[in-house]
C-alpha cells in the first residue's frame, strides 16, 4: 500500500570559523516498490535537490560543498536521482532480471564500503567529450563518496572534497569524489589526502576495486580507473567540479534544449 513519511532533519551548515547554521529540511517518501519516491522540502515547499541546493556557500573554504545523499553506506538499494520527474525525487533504481527478463528493483551484488550521493548543481554532460579524454559523461550530477559520517538517504550535508577518481563506467565517465563530511573531518583532524590514507590505509584501493567489478554482476564488463588509477589532487578536482558545474549552468541557460530533463516549474 501507497505511504507517506514525513521526518526532519537538521542539517549543519559551518562556515569558516566556530559560527554554525542550522536549516531545516524535511524528507517526504511516498509509495513503495517501483513506485517509491522521496522528496525534499524546505519550509514545507518540495524542492529539487539537484537545482535548489546551492553547489558551495559563500565564505566556505574552497573544498567545502553541499551533497546530497543518495545510499548509506552498507546500504544495498541502489537509490539514485531521477533528473526527468518533477522536483527530481531519489528513487530506486531497476534493472532487467537475467533469467526472467522482467523489471525488478536494483540491489548491489556488494556491500557499498562507504556513503554515496552527488554534487547538487553539477551535471556530466553526455553530449560532450571531457577532460581530453575520449569519452563523454554519464549524464548525472557528478558523484562523491564519503566516510566517516552517519548518513540516511535524502541527506543533505557539508563534504570537504580531499581528491577525485576519474571512473570509466561503460564507456562514458563516472567522476568519484573522495570527500569527508565537515564534522567528522574536523575531529578526526584531517584536512587533506595524506592525511586521510594515513588515517584510512588501503581504504581508496578497496573502493576502486569495488567500482572496478560491481557491474560484473549484472553481467556487464569491468569498469576502470584513468591516470593509472591514481587519486587527482585538489587542484585539478576543483576544476573538474567547476567544469561540471558550468554543463549544469547549460541546462538552466537553455532549458528549451533540455527539455527530456526536469529543471523546475
Amino acid at each position: 500500500m501507497a505511504h507517506t513519511l514525513k521526518r526532519s532533519l537538521k542539517i549543519n551548515r559551518l562556515f569558516s570559523g566556530a559560527q554554525r547554521f542550522a536549516f531545516s529540511y524535511s524528507i517526504e517518501e511516498k509509495g513503495s516498490g517501483f513506485d517509491k519516491r522521496i522528496f525534499i522540502k524546505k519550509d514545507g515547499d518540495y524542492i529539487s535537490p539537484w537545482h535548489d541546493i546551492a553547489l558551495r556557500e559563500s565564505g566556505d573554504a574552497e573544498n567545502v560543498f553541499n551533497a546530497v545523499f543518495e545510499i548509506s553506506k552498507y546500504n544495498i538499494a541502489k537509490m539514485e536521482c531521477v533528473l526527468e520527474e518533477t522536483h527530481n525525487p531519489l528513487k530506486q533504481d531497476t534493472r532487467k532480471n537475467k533469467y526472467t527478463k522482467e523489471k525488478e528493483l536494483r540491489y548491489y551484488a556488494q556491500f557499498p564500503l562507504f556513503n554515496y550521493g552527488f554534487l547538487p548543481q553539477t551535471w556530466e554532460d553526455p553530449n560532450i567529450k571531457h577532460f581530453g579524454l575520449d569519452y563523454v559523461g554519464d549524464g548525472d550530477p557528478i558523484d562523491i563518496v564519503e566516510i566517516g559520517s552517519d548518513i540516511k538517504t535524502g541527506d543533505v550535508k557539508k563534504v570537504k572534497v580531499l581528491g577525485s577518481l576519474c571512473l570509466i563506467d561503460q564507456d562514458e565517465i563516472d567522476w568519484k569524489l573522495v570527500t569527508m563530511g565537515v564534522e567528522a573531518a574536523e575531529e578526526q583532524g584531517i584536512s587533506n589526502l595524506e592525511e586521510f590514507e594515513k588515517a584510512y590505509p588501503s581504504y581508496l584501493d578497496a573502493v576502486k576495486t569495488w567500482f572496478k567489478f560491481i557491474k560484473t554482476y549484472d553481467g556487464k564488463k569491468p569498469n576502470w580507473f584513468e591516470f593509472d588509477e591514481k587519486v587527482i589532487g585538489l587542484d585539478e578536482t576543483l576544476g573538474v567540479i567547476n567544469d561540471n558545474h558550468k554543463c549544469w549552468k547549460n541546462i538552466m541557460d537553455n532549458k528549451d534544449k533540455f527539455a527530456d530533463l526536469w529543471t523546475g516549474n
